[in-house]
């Protein structure tokens, strides 16, 4: 009977982590779409939302056929911590190299928050190394 209910229990997590996901990343997708695409402006929002969940839906249901949960978790997981890893750095090039010389000298980062970012950048470097180094060991 536990077990039962802990498999309803963890399947109802992910139902809603999925349902969350793929409407906000639906309804980015449609914003930057309608925004930087000027033809795209023809159609609505709501209309881009549903083609964007659409094609989400589509690929996870494809996604889902390719192997076991575990395996995906585990691949997804990566990915995301690759994302990690690479996003201190861009938004260093973003605050520091292309907005930077755009902005009021009162909105530009801070020589700290430059630091605290190049910190983070470090950390997650290392982190990422330590366990790319124990995935080979192992």
């Amino acid at each position: 009977m536990g077990r039962v209910l802990f498999l309803i229990v963890a399947a109802a997590f992910l139902t809603d982590t999925w349902l969350a996901t793929a409407d906000a990343v639906s309804r980015i997708q449609a914003d930057i779409v309608h925004v930087l695409f000027p033809k795209a402006r023809r159609y609505e929002m709501r209309y881009l939302y549903y083609v964007f969940l659409g094609v989400l839906t589509i690929v996870t249901s494809l996604t889902m056929l390719l192997d076991a949960p575990g395996p995906l978790i585990l691949m997804s997981a990566v990915i995301g911590f690759i994302g990690t890893v690479i996003f201190p750095l861009a938004l260093y090039y973003l605050n520091y190299r292309y907005l930077s010389p755009e902005l009021p000298q009162w909105a530009r980062p801070s020589r700290a928050s430059q630091a605290l970012l190049l910190l983070s950048f470090v950390v997650y470097f290392a982190l990422a190394c330590l366990y790319v180094g124990s995935v080979v060991a192992s």
